[in-house]
């Protein structure tokens, strides 16, 4: 029984994505290539795999990042490099808090020298860090 089993007998003709059942091709096809034709994909055919494009610069961006592993996207905090721009933004939100730039702007804690992205967060440590210095006195500074 298929339903069962790991098994992807259906190809996408188009991107090669496999699928269980014929009818889940159909309607990605019909979702993700928006009802293009495979004909209408294989005038850029990459050299590597089975994949096709419809322009030559989509089938050059395809192979400098994907076969030839060009990671173009580069982290200015941890220098991490990323193929895709999507990958880095990930990356950012998940492993620095999203920060962005070197540049941001943050607050900093005038008594102890900690730093905060926001006026709350700093308000907070003034009042229960260090008690009776004043919470209203907030300068914002770059911290790079």
């Amino acid at each position: 029984m298929i339903s069962h089993s790991t098994e992807k007998p259906y190809a996408c003709p188009i991107c090669q994505k496999r699928f269980k059942k014929k009818h889940d091709v159909t309607t990605h096809c019909r979702v993700v290539h928006q009802g293009k034709k495979y004909a209408q994909n294989t005038k850029y055919k990459c050299n590597i795999c089975p994949k096709a494009f419809t322009t030559s610069s989509k089938l050059n961006d395809h192979t400098t990042y994907v076969h030839e592993g060009q990671k173009s996207h580069i982290c200015e905090i941890c220098s991490a490099s990323y193929i895709w721009k999507t990958s880095l933004d990930q990356h950012i939100r998940m492993t620095h808090d999203g920060i962005r730039h070197y540049n941001m702007k943050y607050f900093q804690c005038e008594v102890c020298g900690k730093d905060f992205k926001s006026r709350q967060g700093y308000s907070h440590h003034m009042k229960y860090v260090h008690g009776d210095a004043c919470a209203m006195f907030v300068e914002r500074k770059s911290i790079f």
